[in-house]
């Protein structure tokens, strides 16, 4: 009688237990039953507006002015007046070569020019002529004493050495900017090597491409934003200045565009990324957020008496935020933009703000 009692406790306490779970069970079920049929979304209204057309392309900058600047003799450099980064402007001297030999050579050519014009008054005054008024000398009496004193040889090494000294000096034919500069003062340089780079950074050229579907929507002098990678915060206003009429085996068109250096901060080769904006009227559009793909096929839900709607769409163009829209919507419609992820067709949903 006793076990009997014992059995017939343990059976009522197992069965409480049961009742218990299931009533905790059932209620954890209630609650999420009411937590996936309350899906909170938000919307926006779908109207017509104007859609920023975007074409985006990688470029480099070049400078639209720059050049290597050699030494046209050989010789050890004396002066170095520039560096790296130095700005220099037209005119200004950024090294010169040992001269010593070359000062004293036109030294000699000056004093070979001044006797050989000695001799030619000398030779004149023996025909008959004032040697020191030859306005009235004929041209070919003229010619005859200039060739017997020597003149026209001494002039001619005149200006060679000139020249030559003038080489031993290294000047900026445009303001700009020294680099690629290495050599040292006394060290040697070679005539005709490159010295240092000459860059005008005020200015500078992007080069890019664009598929040739996209060609037909660009025009010279067309507006385009320049966003250097280095500092893709700042934004550069620059215009379309080439557009190459060839199509290369890739399809791609060869675009170039000139932007200003505003601030200082664009560097010869700066990696940047070049959009090209164009306006189309009266689009409907939806932000990237509201399409989904569902079996491969373009989705948007839309909200309607406390139910999202699914829809199948076509899209139109696109930019780095936003679609237009060219079937499937209808202006007017809530479109859910926030929420939409799990949703499937008539899901209860709940509107927040």
């Amino acid at each position: 009688m006793k076990q009997t009692l014992i059995l017939l406790s343990g059976i009522s306490l197992f069965v409480s237990a049961c009742t218990s779970t299931q009533g905790k069970s059932s209620e954890n079920t209630v609650r999420a039953s009411t937590i996936v049929e309350s899906n909170p979304v938000k919307t926006i209204p779908l109207e017509r507006s104007n859609f920023k057309q975007e074409i985006i392309s990688n470029g480099k900058l070049c400078a639209l002015y720059k050049t290597d600047l050699p030494f046209k003799l050989s010789g050890k450099v004396k002066t170095l007046l520039a560096k790296n980064g130095t700005y220099v402007e037209k005119g200004d001297l950024i090294a010169n070569l040992e001269d010593f030999e070359l000062v004293n050579q036109l030294e000699k050519s000056k004093q070979a020019v001044a006797k050989a014009k000695l001799e030619m008054e000398n030779i004149l005054i023996g025909q008959g002529y004032d040697g020191k008024d030859t306005t009235n000398i004929p041209r070919k009496i003229l010619n005859i004493a200039k060739l017997k004193s020597g003149l026209n040889d001494a002039l001619i090494d005149f200006k060679k050495t000139k020249h030559d000294l003038e080489s031993a000096h290294l000047i900026a034919p445009f303001s700009g900017v020294i680099s690629n500069l290495s050599a040292k003062v006394y060290q040697q340089v070679e005539v005709g090597k490159a010295f240092c780079t000459l860059i005008d950074t005020k200015s500078f050229e992007v080069e890019f491409t664009v598929m040739e579907s996209e060609v037909d929507q660009l025009f010279v002098n067309q507006e385009v934003s320049i966003l250097p990678f280095a500092f893709d915060q700042e934004t550069y206003k620059g215009k379309l200045s080439q557009i190459n009429p060839v199509i290369d085996e890739n399809g791609l068109v060869s675009v170039k565009a000139l932007i200003q250096n505003t601030n200082g901060k664009l560097m010869e080769g700066m990696n940047v990324k070049v959009v090209i904006e164009r306006k189309l009227e009266h689009q409907l559009i939806i932000p990237k957020s509201a399409l989904l793909l569902r079996q491969n096929k373009q989705v948007v839900f839309t909200y309607k008496e406390g139910k999202a709607l699914w829809n199948y769409v076509k899209t139109g163009h696109e930019n780095s935020e936003s679609y237009t829209i060219l079937e499937g919507l209808n202006e007017g419609d809530k479109v859910i933009v926030e929420g939409s992820l799990n949703l499937a067709h008539e899901s209860k949903v709940q509107l927040v703000q």
